[in-house]
């Protein structure tokens, strides 16, 4: 299986630095761009509308709805899903990384 982009998180404590790797196919970039793709639309929501809402970049939220991404970090995702009014595991479920959050 081929793996297109990591997800990068770093936090550091003093002298330590803790990192967070998780990684996305292609197939799970596709989904998280349907995904933001389908929020959008159903709200016909504009780039810079869904950009404001999540503290990002309107041209990262371009190329993240295109599917035009080569890294995005764990912040980035959390932004995503909290601009959709999703927790960040429902998130990574709808995108195939993980199963079905439980209640």
């Amino acid at each position: 299986m081929h793996f297109s982009v990591f997800l990068l998180s770093t936090v550091q404590f003093s002298d330590i630095i803790l990192v967070e790797v998780m990684l996305l196919n292609r197939e799970n970039i596709a989904a998280l761009s349907q995904v933001v793709r389908d929020y959008m639309g159903e709200r016909d929501m504009t780039v810079r509308e869904f950009a404001k809402r999540a503290g990002m970049s309107s041209t990262h939220v371009q190329n993240i709805k295109t599917g035009n991404i080569q890294d995005i970090g764990t912040g980035t995702l959390i932004k995503v899903a909290q601009a959709m009014g999703l927790s960040f595991a429902a998130l990574m479920s709808r995108i195939g990384l993980i199963d079905q959050p439980r209640d």
